[in-house]
This record gives C-alpha cells, structure tokens and sequence, in this order.
C-alpha cells in the first residue's frame, strides 16, 4: 500500500472515529462522561483472552504491545481477502464524473479473518 493510500485510509478512519463522538457532545458538561476519572484500558493492565460466543468473536489484547485483535469465528481460515485494483469502468467513471471513486472491495474489508488495532481497516 502506497504512502498516499495509507493516509487516505488513516484520513477516513479518523473521520468515523469522530462521528462516533457527536453522541458525547450533546452531553450536559456535568455529565459522567466528562467528569468521570480516566480509567486504564484492559489491554493496559494484562494480556486477554475473550470470546463472546452471541456475535462469534474472539478478542485478544496484548499488553506489552497494546495491540487489541478481534477475530471473526464464522470467518476462520478466510485469511485476508486481497484488494481489488480500481477496474476501468470506475476509472473512466473518475473522469466523467470528476471524483474518486472507491474500489469494489467488499470482501476485503468485511470478509476478513481478523481486524487489529495496529493496522489500517483495508491494509492487508
């Protein structure tokens, strides 16, 4: 994955991670989760081991790296789909219509094996 690539991809993981924070903002400043005393991470104070058996995950948090892993249990030996190169009928759409257009890599993204904290959503 090229530099331009990486960025991008870091630019829209960003981007949802502050969607998530629009709920907190709407919160009174007295509220819990402002006032609250930051608490460690789990994967700061021990190694883990978790499956949840409802969603079929299995999480591991590794504390002497603080990489957090969630593998997916129903996807088990699917490894990591390769990404898809931008076919031509999308380049040709980038022209006309004057924009990226993103790639078809549904699979790559969610047919994945496991999604860890230490890399890029799409990077394989």
């Amino acid at each position: 994955m090229t530099h331009a690539a990486r960025l991008t991809a870091a630019t829209r993981l960003h981007l949802w991670a502050l969607r998530s924070l629009v709920a907190a903002y709407w919160q009174r400043p007295d509220a819990p989760i402002w006032t609250a005393t930051a608490l460690p991470l789990p994967v700061e104070c021990a190694d883990y081991d978790l499956t949840l058996a409802a969603p079929g995950f299995r999480v591991l948090g590794h504390a002497a790296t603080g990489r957090v892993e969630v593998q997916l249990l129903w996807n088990a030996g699917a490894g990591a789909p390769p990404m898809q190169p931008l076919g031509s009928w999308r380049r040709l759409g980038q022209v006309l219509l004057r924009r990226p257009l993103r790639r078809a890599n549904y699979a790559a993204k969610y047919r994945r094996e496991a999604y860890s904290s230490d890399r890029s959503f799409c990077e394989t």
